[in-house]
């Protein structure tokens, strides 16, 4: 499920900013600091982060340890029936992308801008029923050094044209299970 709402997302930023050649989630930093992301074509995990090989594109991941918060629905019982249980998940996520000779604010406004506007409506896997999809930014890092000591477990020289930034953001969505 948050797969698919992520390819959504992709797909939303990669149309809002067409600059972007490539988007990818969902990603995890591992023990020693590297950004994998599972291999669909195998049960192994690879490599997906900060390289000096691609230019223009971007990852989703798991901010921090990957936990997810679930909070109570004020008012729960107007929306859901004896036969309903609901709640809201929110996982706590990061955008980072890499580009090559942009403004870095212009970049972060226009990213924020494309997470923020991105419209999920509501679906059903199974038993389970997924309404209010929202993106929330919670703050972003323009500065590039910053942000490669945090992507990369060994911050190396890149091109100086190379922008890097990070926006976390919280994608939250209500459950109802029938």
């Amino acid at each position: 499920m948050i797969k698919d709402i992520l390819n959504v997302l992709i797909n939303s930023i990669k149309s809002k900013m067409p600059e972007f050649t490539k988007g990818v989630a969902l990603a995890i930093i591992d023990d020693d600091g590297r950004v994998l992301l599972m291999n669909d074509d195998s049960n192994e995990y690879v490599y997906s982060g900060i390289g000096d090989n691609l230019i223009n594109w971007f990852y989703i991941r798991h901010r921090d340890n990957g936990e997810i918060r679930f909070e109570e629905i004020p008012n729960n019982k107007q929306f859901v029936s004896c036969s309903q249980t609901a709640n809201v998940s929110v996982f706590e996520l990061r955008v980072v992308c890499c580009v090559k000779n942009w403004c870095r604010y212009e970049l972060e406004n226009r990213l924020r801008n494309a997470i923020t506007s991105t419209q999920i409506g509501d679906f059903t896997i199974g038993n389970q029923m997924i309404k209010n999809v929202q993106f929330k930014p919670v703050r972003s890092q323009v500065d590039s050094i910053a942000v490669l000591k945090t992507e990369t477990e060994k911050p190396k020289q890149f091109d100086k044209n190379l922008i890097f930034v990070a926006i976390d953001f919280d994608l939250s969505l209500t459950n109802f299970y029938i």
